[in-house]
């Protein structure tokens, strides 16, 4: 009996009583990791959740630039475009092939100058016919004007003749049929007289019309030479010897641009918010960079006295002496212009202004610390800064650069971080 109680508390029966035991702690340990490895992420989530929340519970610092208003007077500075004051492409009038090119670009030239010659046999021919035609003409009247001096001639013996028979048969002398026979003479005579007369008008118009198709065949012939309308210089040519010339400006192309440079003008497209302050006569200065230092005076000639619907701009003309052809046609100038604004205008700094599909606008940060988009209108661009004639009053804080953390109604601290300079303006 004692070794049946021996055998049950041997190290062999005890270890396989331990066993599930050891089984069950592993498999709860395997479980516990899982759980673990399981709600990790989850806290992870909920850490960046608090992080997000606390941020915005928390004020986000922003810089702002104040919105500052431009003085009432100033000097506009706008960009133009130089034009010559008399510029005009040149065609020929007459067909066939270019024989001779005397000028070229960059010649100086005078009115009535001879430009190049056109060749044309078929014009030379039709004159020489029209020539024909009008000596053929001419003939013609010759002989009807000697036709009508011999009818002329036979009307008066008619007329002499029956004016005598008449006068022997009242004395009976002659029979009346005798008398009617000369008076019928006489009449043929008059209708010849009318005939040759018309024979006359009708060569004297044939030969008119002759001698005006010569002549104007005489002009086309001339045509043949290009001359200058005007003096000049030559600014573009188009053709060179033994080109085909077809006459007219609708289908052939220009041989010559000439270009008159005493006097130059330069287009400016003035914006609305300006065009108030633009006088016709007002003096106006224009620069250029090819010529440093060096200024040229000008003065305001006339406006379109329209505004481009597109750019709602108002184009001037301003005419510039230039004597000395220092300004060229085509070339960017600077045009100051000293008058006064219809009205102060706001400038903002350039990297405030944020655009959206619905139009440019900016972050306003309000007195209670809380963003509202604005929209504005924005006008001249300075580079750093830009003009704003609609939108906004002046003296608002508006946030440099906003992110997408920049929403409305956000609360945010606002740190100035600079403010506009009239000196950064070209509007003084």
């Amino acid at each position: 009996m004692n070794s049946d109680r021996v055998s049950e508390t041997s190290p062999g029966r005890r270890f396989s009583r331990r066993k599930p035991v050891f089984a069950a702690v592993v498999i709860i340990g395997i479980f516990a990791v899982l759980i673990v490895l399981a709600l990790r992420p989850r806290q992870q989530k909920d850490r960046e959740v608090a992080e997000v929340v606390a941020r915005t519970q928390g004020l986000t610092t922003v810089l702002v630039s104040k919105a500052t208003l431009s003085p009432p007077r100033g000097e506009l500075m706008l960009p133009g475009t130089t034009q010559a004051i008399v510029e005009s492409p040149i065609f020929a009038r007459s067909e066939g092939y270019l024989r001779k090119r005397l000028v070229d670009i960059g010649d100086q030239v005078q009115e009535g100058q001879l430009l190049a010659v056109v060749e044309a046999p078929e014009v030379d021919k039709q004159v020489q016919q029209a020539q024909a035609t009008l000596s053929r003409a001419e003939a013609t009247l010759a002989q009807s004007k000697a036709a009508l001096s011999q009818t002329e001639t036979q009307l008066k013996l008619a007329e002499v003749t029956a004016q005598r028979w008449n006068t022997l048969f009242a004395k009976r002398v002659v029979s009346r049929q005798e008398a009617d026979e000369k008076q019928a003479a006489f009449d043929a005579r008059r209708a010849d007289f009318e005939a040759a007369r018309a024979n006359v008008t009708a060569a004297n118009e044939a030969v008119a019309a002759s001698h005006a198709d010569l002549q104007r065949l005489i002009d086309m012939k001339g045509f043949q030479e290009l001359r200058a309308p005007f003096s000049g210089i030559i600014t573009a040519r188009n053709t060179d010897v033994g080109s085909l010339i077809r006459g007219g400006s609708s289908e052939g192309r220009e041989l010559y641009r000439l270009a008159q440079l005493e006097t130059v003008r330069i287009l400016v497209n003035v914006p609305q918010m300006n065009v108030p302050a633009i006088r016709v006569g007002e003096q106006a200065k224009v620069t250029v960079q090819e010529r440093p230092g060096r200024i040229f005076p000008g003065k305001i000639v006339r406006t379109a006295n329209a505004l481009d619907a597109a750019t709602r701009t108002l184009l001037t003309e301003i005419h510039v002496q230039n004597p000395d052809h220092v300004l060229l046609p085509g070339m960017y100038a600077q045009v100051s212009i000293s008058s006064a604004q219809s009205a102060p205008t706001v400038v903002i700094a350039g990297d405030t202004i944020v655009i959206r599909s619905d139009g440019p606008q900016v972050a306003v940060v309000r007195e209670d610390g809380r963003i509202h988009f604005q929209k504005i209108v924005l006008g001249r661009d300075y580079g750093a800064e830009t003009e704003v004639p609609f939108g906004l009053d002046g003296g608002e804080s508006l946030v440099i650069n906003p992110g997408d953390d920049i929403q409305e109604g956000v609360q945010v601290k606002a740190q100035v971080a600079r403010e506009a300079s009239p000196s950064n303006r070209q509007t003084k």
